[in-house]
């Protein structure tokens, strides 16, 4: 009797646990419960059944029958075995493949070591370096601790050093307030020195600046002793001057009194020596022009003193007829006012009426006597004045160079020089060699 489990296909055998439900279907008992887990139905006909209805079934096997080949039986058992056979060569496959898998694993992980043992010396070497890293953090990790206790040194420090600080030029609330709140002893006794080094300090501070207010004092006192003098001297000049200035107004008056005494007799009467002597006076009295500088001519070596007046002087022009030699006396009067007036670089109205005639005729001839701030050439034409006049006072290459100063010709002396002669007319004043003050402005010959 072949009887099969529908839910396995397995053949009841004598040992095995056999149920069976209401319905009247048998199956294993293992089988069941494995079923009732998922459906409480009947495996075959679905009917409704529980673990609580079932019933175990039990079977009278003959020993005899038992012992006996049954093809269906020997067929289940052949099955049986080529199915476990073919089990086996499957496991036996897939235990080849992963031996496979496991040797080409073994061959990666063997190369894996070759790699490996080649990497070795560079890890060893990547090691000590790290090893070397990690000593050196450590050291630089204690020279922060330290740099972190250190700060915190600082920090309570300056906060001493600020305590001390509001002690020194806060109130003496603040500093009430500081001690309260304080209770290190060594803040306290640093506190407390700082306040007494402040107090010498500013004893020491207290006589240096009275030694400077002293010592200014005596400088304020001296100042205005030197400014008192300055002043007294101030008003000495001041009345020295104003004294100077009615003598010279005296003096201006008295040479226009004897200038227009001069013209009158200049237009009136005749030339003679008594009015050449009398021109040479005033003009031996009036102010001298010291622009004008004497230079020996080729002709005479004796130096012309500045005191005298050249076309006065005697002069070969004195051996000309009676008739014109009065005519040459007045030119040369003529000549020694625009002299004493052409070195001056002022304007001809400043100077008088003399400068004003000698700066009409130098209009007539531009060339004679130009003034220019540029240096002097002389020229290549030879004048037409005489030759003697000329000759005998040659006047220096002397300009003014535009910027507040003169230049002229350097005068080198030679080798054997006269003494040069002393004036007989005695300078009258100091100011005598001020430009502004010359015969010209107060001569007017028409």
């Amino acid at each position: 009797m072949n009887i099969t489990c529908v839910i396995c296909s397995d053949l009841f055998t004598p040992s095995a646990s056999i149920y069976t439900t209401p319905c009247g279907h048998i199956f294993h008992y293992h089988c069941l419960l494995h079923w009732f887990e998922n459906s409480k139905t009947c495996p075959q006909c679905r009917a409704k059944a529980s673990p609580k209805v079932l019933v175990r079934l039990y079977m009278n096997v003959n020993a005899s029958q038992g012992a006996e080949a049954d093809s269906t039986v020997l067929q289940y058992k052949l099955e049986a075995a080529e199915f476990s056979m073919k089990l086996k060569e499957r496991d036996a496959n897939e235990i080849a493949k992963t031996n496979q898998k496991l040797k080409e694993q073994n061959k990666s992980l063997r190369s894996s070591i070759k790699e490996l043992e080649l990497a070795t010396p560079r890890f060893e070497s990547v090691i000590a370096a790290l090893k070397d890293q990690i000593k050196y953090f450590k050291n630089e990790a204690k020279k922060c601790a330290q740099l972190e206790s250190e700060v915190k040194m600082h920090k309570n420090r300056i906060k001493d050093l600020e305590h001390v600080q509001l002690a020194v030029e806060g109130s003496r609330l603040q500093v009430d307030e500081i001690i309260r709140n304080e209770n290190n002893v060594e803040s306290l006794a640093l506190l407390a020195a700082t306040l007494k080094k402040s107090l010498i300090d500013t004893d020491r501070k207290k006589k240096e600046l009275q030694h400077e207010l002293r010592k200014t004092q005596s400088e304020l006192s001296q100042t205005k002793r030197k400014m008192s003098e300055t002043q007294f001297n101030y008003d000495s000049m001041k009345i020295q001057l104003e004294t100077l200035q009615v003598s010279h107004a005296k003096e201006i008056s008295f040479l226009k009194d004897k200038v227009s005494q001069l013209k009158s007799k200049t237009l009136n009467g005749p030339v003679n020596d008594s009015f050449n002597k009398s021109v040479k006076r005033i003009i031996a009295e009036s102010p001298i022009n010291y622009n004008r500088t004497p230079v020996l001519s080729d002709q005479q070596e004796d130096i012309i003193d500045l005191s005298e007046t050249p076309p006065c002087s005697g002069s070969k022009l004195h051996s000309a007829s009676a008739s014109t030699m009065d005519c040459n006396k007045k030119d040369d009067l003529i000549d020694l006012c625009q002299d004493l007036g052409q070195d001056s670089p002022l304007a001809p109205s400043s100077m008088g009426l003399f400068a004003m005639q000698r700066a009409k005729r130098c209009a007539e001839k531009p060339d004679a006597n130009k003034f220019t701030i540029f240096k002097s050439v002389p020229s290549s034409k030879s004048s037409q004045e005489p030759v003697e006049s000329v000759t005998k006072y040659k006047r220096v290459n002397f300009s003014y160079d535009g910027l507040g100063g003169s230049s002229q010709q350097d005068l080198y002396p030679s080798q054997v020089m006269k003494k040069p002669k002393i004036s007989k007319f005695k300078k009258l004043s100091a100011d005598a060699g001020k430009p502004t003050r010359k015969i010209s402005e107060f001569i007017n010959i028409s």
